[in-house]
């Protein structure tokens, strides 16, 4: 929906947050809203300043962060992604086919073109999308 939410709700619930941004869009569905997340936030340069974009669905919970933070504050680090199929079980796995339920990532190290450019290519879902830009942006290092 395209529906603004009601005033003061964003600040309500981010109560210490003095830079809010809503951005609305139609709902294109489960896949293709996660890669237009994705698409118009890199396209946009939204978080070009930021050190780390964190991509979350919100039932996904992260019950001890201790190793996330420590890996992202780990300079040699760019990147931080859970294999769907279950074939990586090692640190800088290169054949992974990413779970976008949740990942990280240095915005640095990836084309902000990116997810808009294999956004219909291959399977076409959010998965195979992340997939390629990983592959292109972080592993091609």
């Amino acid at each position: 929906s395209t529906s603004r939410p009601h005033q003061g709700m964003l600040e309500s619930i981010f109560p210490k947050s003095s830079n809010l941004t809503l951005k609305l869009y139609s709902n294109q569905g489960w896949q293709a809203g996660a890669k237009l997340a994705m698409e118009q936030s890199m396209l946009g340069k939204w978080f070009a300043d930021y050190d780390w974009i964190i991509r979350v669905n919100p039932d996904v919970l992260i019950l001890d962060d201790n190793w996330l933070l420590h890996t992202m504050l780990d300079d040699g680090a760019d990147g931080i992604f859970v294999d769907c199929l279950d074939r990586c079980r090692q640190p800088f796995c290169a054949v992974g086919y990413i779970c976008t339920d949740f990942f990280a990532f240095r915005p640095s190290t990836v084309a902000s073109d990116a997810f808009y450019k294999y956004r219909r290519v291959g399977r076409g879902d959010a998965e195979d999308t992340a997939s390629r830009v990983v592959a292109e942006g972080i592993i091609a290092k």
